[in-house]
């Protein structure tokens, strides 16, 4: 596996990641062949989407906001990008059109494709970790959305790439998800765990807890117009630097972590 050397290569990683977990690639489809991501976090994971949107920003650009209301009241953020042709190919690789809609699909030439921080992304939106007397029992990945035969390739794709074996469970014929036992789960949180954001540390640490307190919308409009580089229908975009550190991710400690956990 070669190292991830630019912000846009890894930020194709990250993709593949948070679309297979709660993120969506859509309008694909007429002449142009563009599509758009969209990222969508509660407000008490507002500074993760930020750096959701930050990591990706190289290769998607900058995005659109929209503030909505959940069912029970509470905040919840949309970040949108505008279409462009290269997230058309990533609605190819993701999608299917079945029962008169595109469906988010598992291939396994693709998930082949994921590395560590794509499997980060993917546990962060879709993962569980419960533990027992303070250590971690089990670890799972909500993935009812896709049908039996692809959690069957999620499964394989995971014992060839990690040499980590995971139970496809069968919710009473309802719906399936991805388990990992102690030890395997152990491994799984092992090779992810350099690439969690510290607001999502509950869900690899049993010591932490997850984020209590809930930002509030005059907070995340604050801190959107600051982001002029990331946002579009707050401020014009300027281009400034990120203030992420890129070079941890492309040829720093994390980067070389990964080759490692891979090799």
């Amino acid at each position: 596996m070669r190292l991830v050397t630019s912000p846009i290569r890894l930020a194709k990683k990250a993709v593949l990641g948070t679309v297979l977990g709660d993120s969506y690639v859509g309008n694909r489809g007429g002449c142009r062949q563009k599509a758009r991501i969209v990222l969508t976090q509660g407000a008490q994971q507002f500074q993760y989407l930020l750096w959701k949107m930050q990591l990706l920003y190289p290769f998607v650009g900058s995005y659109n906001i929209i503030l909505g209301t959940s069912t029970s009241g509470r905040t919840i953020v949309h970040a949108q990008s505008l279409g462009i042709h290269e997230l058309y190919h990533v609605h190819k690789d993701l999608y299917a059109w079945k029962d008169n809609r595109w469906k988010k699909t598992v291939r396994l030439n693709v998930l082949r494709r994921l590395s560590p921080l794509s499997l980060a992304w993917w546990y962060q939106d879709d993962g569980h970790l419960d533990t027992k007397n303070g250590q971690i029992h089990k670890v799972s990945l909500a993935t009812c959305g896709f049908p039996y035969a692809e959690q069957k390739l999620i499964q394989q794709y995971f014992a060839e790439a990690w040499k980590i074996q995971v139970e496809v469970y069968d919710h009473a014929g309802r719906y399936y998800c991805i388990n990992m036992d102690k030890e395997n789960g152990e491994k799984f949180i092992a090779l992810i765990a350099p690439f969690i954001h510290p607001i999502m540390r509950y869900k690899v640490d049993p010591s932490h807890k997850s984020a209590e307190r809930e930002v509030t919308r005059e907070e995340i409009v604050r801190t959107l117009q600051q982001c002029k580089d990331l946002v579009r229908n707050y401020q014009a975009s300027s281009k400034k630097a990120l203030t992420l550190n890129w070079a941890e991710y492309v040829k720093g400690p994390k980067a070389m972590l990964a080759l490692k956990l891979r090799a």
